[in-house]
């Protein structure tokens, strides 16, 4: 999915691929790292986002605003389950809102979930 007009908010559904490895998220925020992420938003686009070492990573519910569009490599676009498959085109991104019943920035990490 290509976003035509920037900037732009998404609902995330549900986070297909992480840049991190289920379990394996650094607790210590010098630790983490830039990554590709891929998202299923509420609209059923499927979008990678771009996030950077100091971002979280997305989850559920999370209201995204999308920034600026880049190309990423093939090689780091992750393989989804099925026939569809994200754009080579990630989207630097910033959180806009939290919906109700998401987990909090902190909290999330805090718990031991990736």
């Amino acid at each position: 999915m290509v976003v035509e007009k920037l900037p732009v908010r998404k609902i995330v559904r549900e986070v297909l691929s992480s840049r991190y490895e289920p379990g394996k998220r650094p607790l210590s925020w010098d630790e983490r790292r830039e990554g590709v992420e891929c998202v299923r938003t509420t609209d059923g686009e499927l979008i990678l986002l771009q996030s950077s070492g100091q971002q979280s990573s997305p989850a559920p519910f999370w209201e995204v605003l999308l920034m600026e569009e880049n190309s990423v490599a093939t090689s780091a676009v992750p393989k989804i389950k099925g026939d569809e498959q994200p754009s080579p085109k990630a989207y630097s991104w910033t959180l806009y809102g939290i919906g109700k019943g998401a987990p909090l920035p902190g909290i999330y990490a805090a718990e031991g979930k990736a």
